[in-house]
Parts: C-alpha cells; sequence; structure tokens
C-alpha cells in the first residue's frame, strides 16, 4: 500500500477517534480540506445579547451542548447563540483554516479566536450590517485563522438572528481548497445569473412587443427570482448593495412577490375566472393576504418581534396552501379539459416548489432539510426554462389561431364583398333594363301620340317636343351609365378608353390615361370596383372642378393594384357634405376588398388613390 494513501488512512481514523471521544476539538494536519462543525463544536445558548467574550470563556464546559446532538436549525426568538470550537494542528508546517459561516442571512455575526498569544476579535458584520465590515470579502462570512506547528486555537462564534429559523451553517476549510470551490462556486453563479438575465430579456421583449399579460407576470415572477438568489447567495450584498444592507432582509418581500406573479400568471393561464371558478376565489383571497403581507416585510425592521413572528408564521402556512392549491389546479385542469399543458406547468413548477417547501418546513419547524443555495439555483433554472418554453408554445399557439382566425375572417369578407358586389351589378342590369323597357318604351310612345295630335306644330309645341326627346336620351344616357359593363367579354382597358372617349366628345376636357396591368390575375369584380370609381370620379371631375385635364395611372405595386386620379380643377372643400355620399360609396368598395382610399383637395387640383390588395384581385 503506498505511503500517501496509508497517511490519509490515518488520518481518517484520527478524525473518527477524535469525534467519538472528544465534542470539540478538532486535529488537523496538511491532508485536512473540508469539515462541518456540527461534528466537532459545542452550542450555548441564552437571551442575554450583550454577554461579552470574556464572560463566554469562562462558562463551564457542562453548560455547552455537543452541536450533533442539538442540531444546527433552531428556532430563535430572543435567543442569541455561542458556538465554540477548538483546532489543533499536528502537521508538520503552518496550516491556513477559514472558518466559514454559509447562512448569509445571520443578522449579526461576530468571530473570536483565542490562542496562547491572545484574542483575536472580528468587527461584527452580518446582513445587518454593510459589507466592508467582512475579514473577508465574500458572500459567505469568512474568518482566517494560522495554526502554526503544533498550536491549539479555540474558536468562538456569536450568531444574532432574533425573531426566526436560524440555520448554524459552518465550516471549516483548509484555505486553498475553500478558494478552488469558492471559484467554481462563482463561475456556476455567474453561468446561473447569464441564463437568467437571458430569460429575462427574451420574456420583456415578448412582454413589450406582444402585449402579453402572461408574459408581463412572468417578467415580474423572474425578477423576484433573481433577487431571491442575490439575497440568499450574498452576491447582491457583494456587488449590487454593499452599503445599503437594508436589502438583505428583504428575501421574503421577494418572495412574497415571486408569489404574488406566480398567482396571476396560475389565474391567466389556466383562466381559473372562467373554468374554475372556486380556485380563482382562493387565489384572490390568497393574494389580498399576500399584498398585506409584503407590506409588513417591507417594514420588518421596525416591528415587533411577536408580530414578525406572527406573521412569519401566517405567511409560511398561506405559502403551503397556495403551492397546494397550484398543484390541485394543475390536476382540475387536467382532469376536467385533458389538458396536458396543466401537467408541463406542474413539472416545471414542482422544481422550485420543492426547494420552497423544505425551505418552508426548515423555517416553520426548525428542522434540517435537503434544502440548500445549490438546489435552490437548479430548481429556479429548470423551472424558468421549462415555464419559459411552455408560455412561448402558448403565445404561439394563439399567434396562429390568431392567424387562422384572422385569414378565416377575411375570407368570409371577401366571399360577402363578391355576393355584395355581385348583387349590386345584378341590380343595375335589373334597374337598366326597367328603364330601357318601361319608362323609355312609354316616352317614344308619348312623342308619338303628341306628333299624332299636333300634326302642325306652333313654336310653343315644337319645344315640348323637344323637352320630351331631352328626357328620352337622358334616361337612356342614365340606362348605359348604371348598366354593367361587361369586362367579362371587354379588357378593362377598353371600357376606360371608350368612357374617356365619350366624355372628351360632349366637353373639353383632355383625358389621359396609363394603363400598367396583368388584367387576366385581376378578378371581374375587382376591374367593376375600379372602372365605376373611375367613372364617379371622373363624373364629379366633370360637373364640380371646373378642370382642363384629368391624369390617371393604373398600376400594380407592392402586391396592390392602384387607380392613380388627378385633376387640376378649383378643388373642393373635403369636409363637406355634398362630396360625403359619393366618396363614402368609394370608401365602402375599398373597405369591401380589403383595400383603400385616399384623397386631398386645394386650389391647384383635386387627387384621388384607390386601390385593392393583390390577395384580393387574384
Amino acid at each position: 500500500m503506498p505511503v500517501r494513501l496509508k497517511g490519509k488512512l490515518f488520518t481518517i481514523f484520527c478524525l473518527l477517534w477524535i469525534c467519538a471521544h472528544s465534542r470539540d476539538t478538532l486535529v488537523v494536519d496538511h491532508s485536512f480540506q473540508q469539515i462541518d462543525i456540527l461534528s466537532v463544536g459545542s452550542l450555548y445558548s441564552t437571551p442575554d445579547a450583550e454577554m461579552d467574550i470574556e464572560v463566554v470563556q469562562q462558562l463551564p464546559q457542562s453548560d455547552w451542548k455537543p452541536l450533533s446532538a442539538t442540531g444546527t436549525v433552531l428556532y430563535s426568538l430572543d435567543q442569541v447563540y455561542w458556538v465554540k470550537s477548538t483546532l489543533k494542528n499536528e502537521g508538520q508546517q503552518t496550516l491556513s483554516v477559514y472558518i466559514e459561516v454559509g447562512n448569509k442571512r445571520i443578522n449579526e455575526l461576530q468571530f473570536f479566536v483565542r490562542r496562547d498569544t491572545g484574542l483575536f476579535t472580528s468587527e461584527v458584520t452580518g446582513d445587518y450590517h454593510p459589507f466592508h465590515r467582512r475579514v473577508i470579502q465574500h458572500p459567505s462570512m469568512i474568518c482566517p485563522v494560522e495554526l502554526g506547528v503544533g498550536e491549539t486555537v479555540t474558536i468562538y462564534i456569536n450568531y444574532i438572528k432574533t425573531g426566526e429559523t436560524i440555520s448554524l451553517d459552518t465550516r471549516l476549510w483548509e484555505k486553498k481548497y475553500f478558494e478552488r470551490t469558492s471559484r467554481r462556486d462563482g463561475f456556476l453563479m455567474a453561468m446561473f445569473f447569464g441564463f437568467a438575465l437571458c430569460i429575462l430579456l427574451w420574456s420583456v421583449f415578448i412582454a413589450l412587443f406582444l402585449g402579453a399579460p402572461l408574459f408581463r407576470y412572468f417578467v415580474i415572477y423572474i425578477f423576484a427570482c433573481i433577487a431571491m438568489a442575490l439575497i440568499v447567495t450574498g452576491y447582491g450584498a457583494m456587488y449590487l448593495w454593499p452599503n445599503n444592507p437594508y436589502f438583505n432582509g428583504l428575501s421574503y418581500f421577494s418572495l412574497s412577490i415571486y408569489y404574488l406573479s406566480l398567482i396571476q400568471i396560475i389565474r391567466i393561464y389556466f383562466k381559473t375566472a372562467e373554468t374554475l371558478v372556486r380556485f380563482d376565489i382562493f387565489y384572490r383571497i390568497a393574494g389580498s393576504l399576500l399584498l398585506v403581507l409584503t407590506v409588513l416585510t417591507v417594514l420588518h425592521w421596525s416591528l415587533p418581534s411577536l408580530l414578525k413572528v406572527a406573521s412569519g408564521k401566517f405567511g409560511l402556512a398561506l405559502l403551503l396552501l397556495i403551492n397546494i392549491a397550484i398543484i390541485w389546479t394543475c390536476f382540475a385542469s387536467f382532469r376536467k379539459f385533458k389538458n396536458y399543458d396543466g401537467l408541463l406547468f406542474l413539472t416545471g413548477f414542482l422544481f422550485c416548489l420543492t426547494a420552497i417547501v423544505l425551505f418552508d418546513l426548515e423555517q416553520m419547524f426548525a428542522i434540517s432539510t435537503p434544502w440548500g443555495i445549490g438546489m435552490t439555483l437548479i430548481a429556479i433554472l429548470l423551472d424558468l426554462s421549462i415555464l419559459m418554453w411552455l408560455f412561448t408554445r402558448k403565445i404561439r399557439e394563439a399567434y396562429l389561431n390568431k392567424s387562422q382566425l384572422e385569414q378565416e375572417l377575411a375570407q368570409s369578407r371577401f366571399l360577402a364583398a363578391d355576393a355584395l358586389l355581385e348583387g349590386q351589378m345584378e341590380e343595375r342590369r335589373r334597374l337598366s333594363q326597367d328603364l330601357h323597357d318601361g319608362i323609355s318604351i312609354k316616352l317614344a310612345l308619348f312623342k308619338r301620340k303628341l306628333e299624332r295630335y299636333w300634326p302642325q306644330r306652333s313654336p310653343e309645341t315644337e319645344e315640348l317636343m323637344e323637352d320630351v326627346g331631352l328626357i328620352a336620351e337622358d334616361i337612356r344616357a342614365f340606362t348605359h351609365a348604371i348598366a354593367p359593363i361587361k369586362l367579362e367579354e371587354q379588357q378593362l382597358e377598353e371600357a376606360v378608353e371608350d368612357l374617356v372617349y365619350e366624355v372628351e366628345k360632349a366637353t373639353e376636357l383632355d383625358v389621359q390615361v396609363e394603363f400598367d396591368l396583368q388584367e387576366h390575375q385581376i378578378a371581374p369584380k375587382v376591374k367593376y370596383a375600379l372602372f365605376y370609381t373611375f367613372q364617379e370620379l371622373l363624373n364629379n371631375t366633370v360637373k364640380h372642378a371646373q378642370a382642363r385635364a384629368v391624369v390617371c395611372h393604373w398600376q400594380e405595386e407592392k402586391q396592390r393594384v392602384y387607380l392613380q386620379y388627378e385633376d387640376d380643377g378649383i378643388g373642393f372643400d373635403t369636409t363637406a357634405p355634398a362630396y360625403g355620399i359619393g366618396f363614402k360609396n368609394i370608401q365602402a368598395r375599398a373597405n369591401l376588398l380589403n383595400g383603400g382610399f385616399r384623397f386631398s383637395s386645394n386650389r391647384r387640383g383635386s387627387r384621388f388613390s384607390f386601390w385593392v390588395e393583390r390577395s384580393e384581385a387574384v
């Protein structure tokens, strides 16, 4: 067997023997790395917060109880705790040892090291004091001890944390081994906060740009998780608020915000107000109580001890009830709606739930549990990752459903527009036919009767006959105007040219038309809409604009079919009712075809733009 292995086995045997025969002495040498002080320390508790180290050193050994018998998780109302441990270096070289108190939320803490040469006393530190008061700048509270060859020292640690459960999480480390372990833990912490911040930024982006209420509360949830992690690990006190120890005591405040946001997430995600009404009532009541407790946690520095204890116990009990309600909600949603998302949500939440429940049990009943900082951080990361994936998937599904619904609505509107336009054209055909076959024929017969009645015409009768002819001509022109053009048989460009020819023949208006359309890709109803819009604009120009020229562009651009119309007339008041009706008809036509209509006018002329989406034109 190698000599080195024999030495290690001998050291382990010596440590076991010492632990079995001595309550507070730890023999160390160069092979020592780390040990929990529970194995070798002794505990003394007293309500006297003013007891000094000189008195404590004089206490008889019988007043000290082995930590292995009492445990290191204790409920402290008005008690102050002292821990004593003796170290002896039996190695052949000087040994550097660190005493680490891992509990980052000890209110006040002080180290004392008694050796033959005197007593070392550290400054009072803890989460009630600024960070710079610590002997070594580290998230944990640490006291270094140099052990000479054969030297024995006695370590005293004074813990003060009144009104709640206290964990005497204390270890003895060999210096270099502690530094290696600390660097590894620091790297893992950096990874944790980096990953958590990435999730936070992504959630903020979704909350801001998609306006999703679920993600707004999820952002608050992540903030609370990060705040709790900063407090329980001590990195917040070290880097973010070293001179503001008030923030060290806000872990319960962060826990309250965590649960308040979680309650809202549950209500939104499972729609409890609609589907699980009894659970929703419970969550609203629990949320109101939590708000009150949240205010008390902010004021905890000034609260009497009894009120602090009562509110703490009640708060922890309320959190346990909320945890139970969340589990029940997930299963109820699954059982009622066969919604597997509820089980997925519970899977993500269970990681944090396990850590928080263990912490609650430790705080409520002062028992030792597997709960620890590492477990909490791992639980938070798993929780955030699963919930982020779950919520993002739900947002994506909602977005896809919304897009599908919009497409269905657009299709329905398109079909309705098609039916409406077809109905309008059919009505135009009927009205044109009625005018042609009815009034026009009757006027022709009436004119013949007048001719037979007055074979010899006077100027008055001649004028009357001329008026009847003009009326018949107007009716014939109106009949042709309202009759639908046969765009199924005739090109839109040809119909427009025919209309322009008629207008230019009857007026002095110069109409220029530029076509850049692929008509075979345009549906008949769109052609009708474009033509009748052009006809109405041209009619308004002839009647009201006093224009000399009109320029009209028909073109396709960016998936749209455009009719751009411009005249050089005197313009018009765009707010006048006389122009509102006709333009409202054009606007309604544009809306039916998922398009638009815009116009502007001044003394130099008027400009109109009518368009329809290409998707509606195919």
